[in-house]
């Protein structure tokens, strides 16, 4: 799944998202976030964020699942 947004050069959105669950009931989960604010001619702000996320879920029981993630946050002002 993904999906993307431009609001006439002042804010650019980029989401995407990728799961896979193999036959053992192991699930893993990819998201990626990215989102740039700001244009030289319109504003003085300038963001750019970036966010990604990483889990790997595995079952203990029907009702039990153990998640295992991993997230790096960054960007600049």
């Amino acid at each position: 799944m993904g999906e993307y947004g431009d609001a006439n050069d002042v804010s650019e959105q980029f989401y995407l998202n990728a799961s896979y669950a193999f036959d053992n009931g192991v699930l893993l989960d990819f998201y990626q976030y990215v989102a740039d604010y700001g244009n030289a001619h319109t504003s003085k702000i300038n963001l750019d964020s970036r966010l990604t996320n990483l889990v790997v879920q595995f079952p203990i029981t029907d009702a039990i699942k153990l998640a295992l993630a991993y997230q790096t946050s960054g960007g600049r002002v």
